[in-house]
């Protein structure tokens, strides 16, 4: 039955960074060296009031990684528990997925569960980078029972010669799934909330995930428990997903893999980044007077349905609230443009900027489908982080925290305005855009703050080679590979400024303003 090739490639952290199937990519947001996507076996300890969830592949994993032939072994501590991830790639063609052990080296019982998440794509390379949200909304996902457990089956459905099929299995009982990223929404562009148990519910929107949850471990002290992760490709499904799919597809998720994780050569560290784990600083809600003043005089305010200032327009700009964007479910965003006149043959400059915390993204000049010069956001539910330009700030307890949701946004014809309450300091950013240059000022009422730029390009978005080495680009920021770049900054009630062509170098020191063109 299965007859499609599988050929996976991983971070040095051992994290998802391409999965084809034959000429089909099975995921649609590969892992960087900087973060995992949103591929991941997670490892939770269960409670009353919510579960801890530890993602086991990527830098925040914290685990030992090892080289095999076809894949990666993990290998970690946490909590008490020890944890073994293994890719598995049985022989044959058309079959992947994890294997994973844990074992309770503490001295009380604990109560674990397991969770596989892939964001499906069953599309080309080429098309996925085109636009993820309209490979997703020809993807059917389709929960089979299965004899007290369930098969997830996922069909592309947009007509074609062929309808390829991936099909998604535990070997312990799966009690709860997902089929939508955004059931698993939390604070807006933030990511995935693995803290809640998945919903078991039935949603085809954006953000294809199909999610398998294995029903817990109460493990006592020296106990382990086993789980295999395993997926099947099929390279024309015809028909659309059925309960007969089950008995097809039984023995290719039984039958062949691995019972025990290989040892692994090169073992080396998973080293953390400041996006993953991601610190998120969010700033608090403006008081409304505050709020209507922060541009000029406040027009044509709207009121959310109990009363709050959601947005208002002043001269030429127009401002939301964080309540808003908290409230809607397409975030805010806009597109700067600079042109030298009407015509196209014009000289023409465009940065696209978004409310929660993305300064700048597909810099392009020229058609804004050409080679852009800083990487594409290309989830609005913060699938992935570390696209564009982002900045952080070290906080009292001396961890870099990624700026996400501001207090309130303002845009007009050139510009953006984020900005962000912290306790008793107020951050302000800016981005401006001309043809002369795109610029990034940071301005901070109150105690000294250390600011870090973070800044990725398009070009650079590809996983380094396995032999690259992962360098830092200054003490305590992003790990690096390939041109993502850094830069720290110490300010209070002044100005930073960084400039597009300065960032394309690889800016260095402090409080430094650089224009010059692109």
């Amino acid at each position: 039955m299965p007859d499609l090739p599988i050929h996976a490639e991983f971070t040095s952290a051992g994290a998802l960074a391409r999965c084809d199937a034959g000429g089909l990519s099975i995921i649609q947001y590969p892992a960087s060296e900087l973060e995992p996507g949103p591929h991941q076996v997670w490892l939770r300890w269960r409670g009353a009031g919510g579960h801890r969830a530890l993602g086991l592949t990527g830098p925040a994993g914290g685990g030992l990684v090892g080289r095999t032939d076809d894949g990666v072994t993990l290998r970690g501590h946490h909590e008490d528990v020890d944890w073994e991830l293994a890719w598995d790639q049985p022989a044959g063609g058309g079959r992947f997925g994890w294997w994973l052990r844990v074992t309770n080296r503490g001295a009380s019982p604990v109560e674990l569960d397991a969770v596989w998440t892939l964001d499906a794509a069953l599309t080309p390379w080429e098309a996925l980078r085109r636009n993820e949200f309209y490979v997703s909304q020809y993807l059917d996902l389709t929960p089979l029972p299965d004899d007290g457990s369930l098969v997830m089956a996922v069909r592309q459905n947009m007509p074609g010669d062929a309808h390829p099929w991936l099909a998604l299995g535990a070997t312990r009982r799966v009690v709860a799934w997902c089929t939508d990223a955004l059931q698993l929404r939390p604070v807006p562009g933030t990511g995935l909330d693995l803290g809640v148990d998945l919903p078991s519910e039935r949603l085809q929107h954006e953000h294809t995930l199909a999610g398998l949850q294995t029903e817990p471990w109460r493990l006592g002290p020296g106990e382990e428990g086993v789980v295999g992760f395993r997926g099947v490709v099929v390279a024309d499904h015809p028909e659309a997903s059925s309960p007969s799919d089950v008995e097809r597809v039984r023995p290719l998720l039984s039958e062949g893999w691995t019972e025990s994780a290989p040892p692994g050569s090169d073992p080396h560290d998973a080293v953390p980044t400041v996006f993953s784990p991601a610190l998120f600083a969010h700033g608090e809600d403006l008081v409304e007077a505050e709020l209507l003043a922060l541009v000029g005089d406040a027009g044509e305010v709207e009121r959310g349905p109990g009363g709050a200032v959601w947005s208002y327009a002043s001269g030429g700009a127009h401002v939301v609230a964080a309540a808003k964007e908290r409230a809607v479910l397409r975030p805010h965003g806009h597109i700067i443009r600079a042109a030298a006149g009407p015509r196209p043959q014009d000289p023409v400059a465009a940065v696209t900027v978004w409310m929660d915390g993305t300064f700048a993204s597909q810099l392009t000049l020229g058609n804004a489908s050409g080679d852009p010069l800083l990487s594409v956001r290309r989830s609005y539910l913060g699938l992935k982080q570390a696209d564009g330009v982002r900045l952080f700030v070290r906080e009292d307890d001396g961890h870099w925290h990624l700026l996400g949701l501001p207090s309130a946004w303002a845009v007009d014809a050139s510009s953006a305005s984020w900005w962000y309450r912290l306790g008793g300091r107020t951050v302000r950013v800016v981005t401006r855009l001309d043809l002369a240059g795109m610029t990034l000022q940071v301005e901070v009422d109150g105690e000294p703050l250390d600011v870090l730029v973070s800044v990725t390009g398009e070009q650079w978005r590809t996983p380094c080679p396995r032999s690259a080495p992962t360098t830092r680009a200054s003490a305590g920021s992003t790990p690096s590979c390939r041109g993502s770049r850094t830069t720290r900054s110490s300010t209070t009630r002044r100005r930073v400024a960084w400039s597009s062509s300065s960032a394309a170098r690889g800016a260095r020191g402090t409080s430094a303003r650089a224009r010059s063109g692109y």
